[in-house]
């Protein structure tokens, strides 16, 4: 909850994706209410007639961290190759499943790999699908969240380690298909939820919760390029298929699967 105020999320007017160890979409409601189709609840908060629904998508920065590790590159020469390579990266889907899926679909069992390999294959390619993978598995889940609080969202705010890059908003951006607000030292969005809270209380009064949107600091906007909306939501859609076909596989497979 306080990751999500910190993104300045306090009513169903908006949502935040905060992207860190894992991916979670944030948004506020004035009523309890759940999708159990989709595992997706609202639960109680210190904000006064407010339900968080925190919904959990799965691994996110820890995903990209693992792919990385794997090709032995780092932050600065991963995001280097990735604006190299074309959206849509050149048709490798990635899939960032890591520890399983929660939301929209719960799979403890199903695990990550890639998808769409080929002879003419880049290793940009390669790179730029892990940042694709974790926002197409984040636009998979943005509208149940939205028909649950009875909404949509032209833009979201983005917090989190993963909204230190510039190059992974923009992605999200396109993914999503919504304007991306990065906000200010999103690392900090959790302290930064923590405090406002603190000030709001009643005890205190120095914050009105209605303010606490204008009191976070937006770092940067990305549009969503519409010249990729094709191929995002084609990747949106494979990825669904694909957890949709492996899902029996590692079912069968549970008990001896790592990770």
């Amino acid at each position: 909850v306080t990751s999500g105020i910190g993104c300045g999320v306090v009513d169903a007017s908006m949502a935040a994706l905060v992207l860190g160890t894992t991916a979670v979409v944030v948004t506020a409601v004035d009523r309890k209410t759940a999708d159990y189709d989709h595992d997706l609840v609202a639960v109680p908060s210190p904000v006064a007639d407010r339900w968080y629904v925190l919904a959990e998508n799965g691994t996110g920065g820890r995903a990209l961290e693992i792919g990385l590790e794997l090709l032995g590159l780092g932050f600065a020469d991963a995001e280097a190759l990735a604006a190299t390579a074309p959206a849509g990266s050149g048709g490798v889907v990635f899939q960032p499943w890591l520890s399983g899926t929660i939301a929209p679909v719960s799979a403890g069992n199903v695990r990550g790999g890639l998808a769409g390999i080929g002879l003419g294959t880049t290793r940009s390619d390669v790179v730029r699908s892990l940042y694709e993978g974790v926002a197409g598995n984040a636009a998979w889940l943005l509208p149940h969240v939205a028909a649950l609080a009875g909404t949509t969202w032209s833009s979201i705010r983005l917090g989190g380690g993963g909204a230190t890059s510039v190059l992974w908003a923009q992605i999200v951006a396109d993914v999503l298909g919504v304007t991306v607000e990065r906000v200010g030292e999103p690392r900090n969005a959790n302290a930064r939820g923590a405090a406002l809270l603190a000030h709001a209380h009643p005890h205190i009064g120095t914050v009105d919760v209605a303010s606490i949107p204008d009191l976070v600091p937006v770092e940067g906007r990305h549009e969503p390029d519409p010249s990729t909306r094709a191929t995002y939501d084609r990747l949106v859609g494979e990825l669904a298929d694909i957890h949709a076909a492996i899902r029996p596989v590692y079912d069968a497979r549970a008990g001896w699967v790592g990770g």
